[in-house]
């Protein structure tokens, strides 16, 4: 084999390691999907405040289900009425802001989730 030869086949490897590395990722060069620990990452945790951080994780996800179900609903109504080729733009806007709604309704979900996982693993006054 010939220099360009081994330089195409250098460059397409150094391509492939790039992108198959980030593939492995998660979002943005992350660990994947989920709340984690949250505030305690990287912090001791007794096996009382690991049993209180599960709960609170298994409560938030409780809570938070109905939302995800209702906002797929609401994203599978929109989807079929932009699709339907001549949606109505009033019934359209009032969908994306009921699901707005729910969204912002599951964002202070989670913030108060991590509030409580903060205040578990923090000394008082400190947070």
């Amino acid at each position: 084999m010939n220099a360009k030869t081994w330089l195409a086949i250098g460059a397409a490897a150094a391509i492939l390691s790039v992108c198959g590395g980030s593939a492995f990722a998660g979002p943005f060069g992350g660990g994947g999907w989920g709340c984690g620990l949250g505030p305690a990452m990287g912090q001791e945790l007794t096996a009382e405040q690991a049993a209180e951080m599960q709960k609170l994780q298994q409560d938030y996800a409780t809570r938070i289900a109905p939302l995800r179900q209702e906002l797929w609903a609401k994203k599978t109504e929109w989807r079929s009425l932009v699709a339907s080729g001549n949606p109505d733009p009033d019934k359209a806007v009032a969908l994306q802001r009921e699901m707005l709604e729910i969204s912002e309704e599951m964002h202070r979900e989670m913030i108060a989730m991590k509030r409580k996982m903060l205040d578990l693993v923090s000394p008082p006054g400190t947070n």
